[in-house]
């Protein structure tokens, strides 16, 4: 950074206002001197204007900050001027320098090999400020050739030695693009400082707001080093106060854009120097204040990351807590009883974007173990996650790669979710043998399920699939074609989704239904109308699941739960457990084995924060204990929780 403030003080030190650095006429006759000044009048319009010359970080195009209209008339004037001027004067002393000027204005007009023309026609020019302004043209050839690290060894002799007040603007800025373009990153940065100190209050303005989208181009962590170098010593950094000021406006930025806390932290903090904030002042401040970004075990601590993307995923998500908390003895007097598990939770605000922040809340808010993906493309990206931090992560659906295949869960990922496949495969062998030879599809996601749905089936498969969740065009109608099924000779409908909805409208058919219900929909209500005969349901079911209910009071069947826990459950809730409780009941015993040798400190230090998630994470692996949703008591060596997946026939509540 010491190379950086000498390279910064040298450049900067070529500067100083236009008006006191003279300027020797090269002229030999009084009236080109005079007609000289006109062409320097036409240059100063024509830079007023055209105050923008710089190459987008995007590419190489021209950016005209000016009025393109008027940039052209000014530019087409001072084309005029130059070229009069050298008809006339053609062997005057000033006519390597219009000829110079002539050659900045072809390149900014895009007549690229004209001006190299120009600039070639002045290659014998001895040292001196005309020379200095063809090399400062010969640099800019070679950054539209791509070949910016030459046009930097051009200049870089240059520094300290411009002194004709309009060749040092072309100067700064050129050395500054160079720099950049050939990612030079510390240098370049420097280099734009100088430009920004070395120009005029006229041209402040327009230099400022290229600096600006310079700065935006450069890698973030190059922001970073140079900013701390800045705070740590103003003198030593030699960069101007408004050079800090933009690179901390621009980490500002950076830090919302990412939902970085820590940098947020960093740069509000009143011991580093004053921070400006620019416009993301207000988000920086709020970023500052959440959890992001902090590392930290907060005793034995489960997180929850819940979806909002649909109210369907929600309804999951709220199933799924009640699951948990009933585990977790929540609520409770005292807190930190039942080994003192706590639970903290954050949703993901609707879009994956969102899921990272609020998985970095939870880290912050001292979570060692993380339950989150609701659904198999959140589970996945929730997954990755994990494995990137180290943190032990369940997901409740199984994650799935882009393949469709379960994904590999690595160290850190586990899941006690049950595959879409997996599923339909088991309900249409129930079916198959039920002696259901026809079977049709009822999904909300016709589109996702309809390949499975034909796997599975192959040519018992019947269309068209039924896309439930429809509003009917007149109230009471049915908006499943079971007629169309009846024709067909279908008797077995697979309900993967709107269950209770399908089996209603089946009711209106004269037919005779069997329904297979996924695991999610083996508890759906069914109240029996007066043709409840013509229904039948066949649902998976698995561990203690589903309970089976012979009267519309379920507690009337309690004798026939053999697991006390769930006794217990039912005989509190008065409900019979779905399939999202379980999950998260299940979810709930196994996290609460694996915190619970934690102590119940907080710890903020590296080495004991990662022995403590990895400690989590290896007593997830061998927990055991009695589960709702599994025979199994806990998770295999592939950190997967397996199952035997069994069809029960459910009977019609009397």
């Amino acid at each position: 950074m010491a190379a950086v403030a000498m390279v910064t003080a040298a450049v900067v030190a070529c500067g100083g206002r236009s008006r006191d650095v003279p300027v020797a006429s090269l002229s030999s006759k009084p009236a080109a001197e005079r007609a000289f000044e006109a062409v320097r009048d036409a240059w100063e319009r024509y830079d007023q204007v055209h105050d923008d010359w710089n190459v987008s970080p995007d590419g190489g195009a021209v950016v005209l900050a000016g009025e393109l209209a008027e940039d052209r008339r000014e530019s087409g004037r001072l084309r005029v001027q130059l070229t009069g001027f050298l008809a006339t004067y053609p062997d005057d002393g000033l006519a390597p320098v219009a000829r110079a000027y002539l050659a900045f204005v072809e390149m900014e007009e895009g007549s690229w090999e004209q001006a190299r023309a120009d600039v070639a026609r002045l290659s014998t020019l001895p040292e001196g400020s005309t020379q200095n302004l063809v090399t400062i043209a010969d640099a800019r050839l070679l950054r539209h050739d791509r070949r910016p690290d030459a046009a930097l060894d051009l200049l870089r002799p240059l520094v300290g030695k411009v002194v004709d007040p309009i060749a040092r603007v072309l100067f700064l800025e050129e050395i500054a693009l160079d720099a950049v373009e050939a990612k030079r990153d510390y240098e370049a940065l420097a280099y734009l400082d100088a430009w920004l100190r070395g120009v005029g209050e006229d041209k402040r303005g327009a230099v400022r707001a290229s600096v600006e989208r310079w700065i935006a181009a450069l890698p973030p962590r190059v922001l970073e080093d140079t900013y701390r170098a800045m705070r740590q010593s103003r003198e030593e950094s030699g960069y101007g106060g408004e050079m800090e000021r933009l690179v901390g406006e621009r980490l500002a930025l950076v830090a919302v854009d990412r939902g970085d806390s820590r940098l947020a932290r960093w740069l509000l903090d009143p011991d580093a120097g004053t921070f400006v904030g620019g416009d993301a002042g207000s988000e920086v401040a709020e970023l500052a204040t959440s959890l992001r970004g902090l590392d930290s075990v907060t005793g034995r601590t489960l997180g929850v990351l819940l979806p909002a993307s649909s109210p369907a995923l929600r309804d999951l998500a709220a199933a799924t807590m009640r699951g948990l908390a009933w585990a977790l003895d929540l609520p409770r007097v005292d807190p930190y009883g039942a080994d003192g598990v706590r639970l903290v939770s954050q949703d993901d605000g609707g879009d994956a974007a969102n899921a990272e922040r609020a998985l970095e809340e939870l880290v912050g808010e001292g979570a060692a173990v993380l339950v989150a993906g609701f659904e198999p493309a959140s589970a996945a990206r929730a997954i990755a996650w994990g494995a990137r931090r180290h943190i032990a992560v369940i997901t409740v659906a199984v994650p799935l790669g882009p393949d469709g295949a379960p994904a590999n869960l690595g160290p850190s990922g586990f899941t006690v979710g049950e595959t879409r496949a997996r599923e339909m495969k088991t309900l249409v062998a129930a079916l198959t043998e039920a002696h259901q030879d026809r079977l049709a599809l009822v999904a909300r996601s016709p589109s996702a399920d309809e390949a499975l749905f034909t796997e599975a089936a192959g040519a018992r498969a019947t269309n068209p699939v039924g896309a439930c969740g429809l509003t009917p065009a007149r109230a009471g109608d049915p908006t499943l074609p079971f007629a169309v099924w009846a024709r067909a000779g279908v008797k077995g409908i697979l309900a993967m989704s709107c269950a209770r909805q399908a089996m209603e409208e089946a009711e209106d058919v004269a037919a005779t239904w069997t329904f297979g219900l996924p695991l999610d929909n083996a508890s759906t209500r069914f109240d029996p109308g007066p043709k409840a005969a013509r229904v039948h349901r066949l649902a998976l079911g698995a561990g203690a699941l589903p309970v089976v209910s012979r009267t519309a009071d379920v507690l009337g069947d309690l004798v026939q739960v053999t697991d006390v826990d769930m006794r217990a459950y039912i005989a509190r809730a008065a409900v019979r457990p779905s399939w999202a409780l379980a999950l998260g009941r299940d979810v709930g015993r196994l996290a609460r084995i694996a915190l619970a040798p934690l102590p119940l400190d907080t710890s903020t230090e590296k080495a004991e924060v990662d022995h403590r998630r990895i400690a989590a994470r290896d007593a997830l692996l061998v927990a055991r204990t009695p589960l709702w949703t599994s025979e199994q008591r806990g998770f295999d060596a592939n950190h997967v929780l397996p199952r035997t997946l069994r069809a029960v026939e459910l009977p019609t509540p009397k």
